[in-house]
């Protein structure tokens, strides 16, 4: 997956965690629609935003997602949770945090402090390389583990921009 300019570690991992969400919670011959399903994420990643908003709303700028306030941008915030309405089935997909190159959330914390150098840029183009080059060879449950679908009861409902109208309260 690309962000922008370059390949995107985070957006190659979003877009394998859907993938084997998918598959694990439809057949072979059904065909995923975006309005049977409701997506959880904890990380904050730009990269994982524009995959989500690309399956879910087109990928329109103006439907960018805004991220909360309060989420940790880390190695093991790479877990979603992904539901099936229709059949009120949900699995939980996590990447292993250990997959990640050593030092890449370091480097991305200086970039979001403003310490951010040449030295570091060439490194994280180094890393993004690294994941977008070698995650997609991997088996999926070599990167997420073993998924197990269940069926969930809810309550509540989520109303069309109540989301949004939240995350721009905590601003």
């Amino acid at each position: 997956m690309v962000c922008s300019r370059y390949a995107c570690g985070p957006a190659t991992v979003a877009f394998m965690a859907m993938q084997y969400a998918l598959q694990n919670l439809y057949t072979e011959n059904e065909i995923p629609r975006a309005d049977d399903l409701v997506v959880l994420s904890h990380s904050p990643g730009g990269g994982v935003a524009d995959v989500m908003d690309l399956l879910f709303s087109n990928g329109r700028p103006e439907s960018r997602t805004l991220r909360p306030a309060g989420m940790r941008n880390a190695a093991d915030s790479f877990e979603f949770q992904v539901m099936r309405k229709s059949t009120l089935q949900t699995v939980s997909i996590a990447l292993d945090p250990a997959l990640w190159p050593a030092g890449w959330f370091e480097i991305r914390d200086k970039r979001r402090a403003g310490t951010f150098t040449e030295a570091d840029q060439a490194q994280l183009q180094s890393y993004q390389q690294q994941v977008t080059s070698t995650f997609p060879a991997k088996d999926l449950q070599t990167l997420f583990g073993s998924a197990e679908v269940r069926t969930v009861m809810g309550w509540g409902a989520i109303q069309s921009g109540e989301l949004e109208a939240a995350v721009r309260a905590q601003r």
